[in-house]
């Protein structure tokens, strides 16, 4: 969607997803929490792990894609800020995320597609570094146990060095212009 919504493959996009999700059972808090996940994780992300935290202007621009997409694919009630939007989504998370037996194999089939990629000697290395990339509320709620502390601060140092690489090597660009 470079061109925009309102672009003709934009609008192929948004009906793409609409026919995709009008069939699921899901209410429109479950929808306004994956809109959020796609809004507010990244930019956290970022924050912790890229090249530089996001500024104000840009959670702005992101939370008003989604919340355009939102009113085009007819969720309600989204949160009316970036900031309001993430408080709900921390609350959502709060009240709702626990264990289950779904979540633990989808997290298990995760973690064996990445180790899958490496010998197989490497793959308690390879899954326990997988783990040290999610936070722990969501690492319990998926039934995943805390890495070893030496994981976690060699996967916290290769991100650091991934930023401060990526940090050297990036020149300042110009945004792209918003096609009209």
């Amino acid at each position: 969607m470079v061109a925009g919504q309102d672009d003709p493959a934009g609008r192929d996009a948004v009906a793409r997803l609409n026919r995709l999700h009008d069939r699921l059972p899901v209410g429109n808090d479950e929808f306004v929490y994956v809109l959020g996940a796609f809004c507010v994780t990244p930019m956290r992300w970022i924050d912790h792990h890229g090249i530089r935290r996001t500024t104000g202007r840009e959670k702005i621009s992101a939370h008003a894609f989604y919340f355009d997409l939102a009113e085009r694919m007819g969720i309600k009630a989204v949160p009316a800020s970036y900031t309001e939007l993430a408080r709900w989504m921390d609350d959502f998370e709060h009240h709702h995320m626990a264990p289950s037996p779904e979540g633990r194999t989808l997290m298990e089939a995760t973690r064996n597609l990445l180790s899958d990629r490496f010998p197989p000697m490497a793959a308690p290395v390879v899954q326990a570094a997988a783990s040290a990339l999610l936070d722990d509320p969501l690492r319990q709620s998926v039934g995943i146990p805390a890495p070893p502390r030496a994981i976690r601060l060699m996967v916290t140092a290769a991100l650091r060095l991934r930023a401060g690489g990526a940090r050297r090597r990036t020149a300042r660009v110009p945004p792209t212009p918003r096609h009209e």
